[in-house]
Formats: C-alpha cells, sequence, structure tokens
C-alpha cells in the first residue's frame, strides 16, 4: 500500500512527513490536501483493486471536503467512473468526522452511545434492585467508559471531555446515593 499512494498527494504534516492514508482491516482512508491529489489516490486505488480483483463498496465509500471557507468549489470525484457522495459527516472505527460543528457532532454521537449502554444497563439489573457500588463501577468501567475512550485520540477537545465528566460524576452520584434507586425509571437523555 505504501507505494501505490504518492506522499506528495498526501496532507503534510512537517517539512519531512505527510499523511496519505489509514489502513486498518479492511476499512481505508484516504488523505490529500487538493481536488486533483485525491482523485489521483482513487484512481491508483480502483486499479490496484482491479488487479486484485477486489471490489470497492461503493455504498460506504464517501468524501469529506475539511476547508475553512463556508463554500467550497463543487467538486465531482468518481472511483472507476462511479461518482462518490461528498458527505458532510462520516463514522470511521467508533469516530465521526464532520465537516461543521465537530465538537458538537462527536459530543452528540458519543453521549447517545454512552445513553443507550446505560439504557441497557438499568434495563438488565432493574430486577436486581440496588447493586453494590463496586459492581456497578465494574459495570461502568466495562459496557460505558470503553465507548468514550475509544479513538479519543483523534476526537479529544476539552469541553467534549468535559461534557463527558458530567456524564460520569452523575453515574457515581446514582451509585453512591443509597437513597435514590440507581434502576429507576429510564431517560436516556436524563442521565
Amino acid at each position: 500500500m505504501a507505494k501505490l499512494f504518492s506522499a506528495s498527494f498526501g496532507v503534510k504534516i512537517d517539512e519531512m512527513t505527510a499523511l496519505c492514508y489509514l489502513l486498518w482491516a479492511d476499512d481505508l482512508v484516504l488523505f490529500s490536501e487538493s481536488a486533483q491529489g485525491l482523485q489521483d489516490h482513487l484512481d491508483k486505488l480502483y486499479l490496484y483493486c482491479s488487479k486484485w480483483q477486489l471490489i470497492v463498496n461503493n455504498l460506504k465509500t464517501k468524501v469529506l471536503i475539511f476547508n475553512k471557507k463556508k463554500k467550497s468549489a463543487a467538486h465531482n470525484f468518481t472511483i472507476g467512473g462511479t461518482p462518490i457522495e461528498i458527505a458532510t459527516k462520516y463514522k470511521y472505527l467508533g469516530s465521526l468526522f464532520s465537516t461543521i460543528k465537530q465538537g458538537e457532532e462527536t459530543l452528540t454521537y458519543i453521549t447517545n452511545s454512552c445513553s443507550r449502554a446505560l439504557f441497557k444497563i438499568r434495563k438488565y439489573c432493574r430486577k436486581l434492585g440496588q447493586l453494590p457500588p463496586p459492581t456497578a463501577l465494574k459495570l461502568y468501567d466495562s459496557l460505558i467508559a470503553p465507548l468514550i475512550d475509544y479513538a479519543s485520540e483523534i476526537w479529544y477537545r476539552k469541553t467534549i471531555a468535559d461534557s463527558l465528566e458530567r456524564f460520569h460524576l452523575k453515574y457515581l452520584k446514582r451509585v453512591l446515593n443509597p437513597h435514590q434507586e440507581i434502576w429507576g425509571p429510564v431517560d436516556p437523555g436524563n442521565v
């Protein structure tokens, strides 16, 4: 793969380094600072896939254009002659990338994931009554914390981390308050 994509069309990190792609199992992300560079990468990818009889899933293939300008020039990208959708957000390996309001979109995505996990914990543990704090904390560490930690190196911003810390604090208050039933009425929006 390293020889397939040209570093000259990658995103420059410093004078000596350019990021051309990320590859994880069968997921690939291509980077370029120009429309022509990205199309060049897509053409090379198509030739590589054709040679090795691999198929690109056109339904999952999207282009995100990060641009400081409010409007970007109209671009048309194709892979093997098939047009590729230009999207405003895309989920990759548990992280949500968005061209608009990146922080808010990411926070909403992670908070919703955590709320769904908490809803499931409450649903399955409702019959048990008040759980001992060590058990409730272990459930959080096993089922909710991984949703927050996953790919945090990519999405981390202090405002997002502070909001997720408040989510954790509310959970701890419920666990450590012996007078409040931790698995009471479920409202995922009011964790």
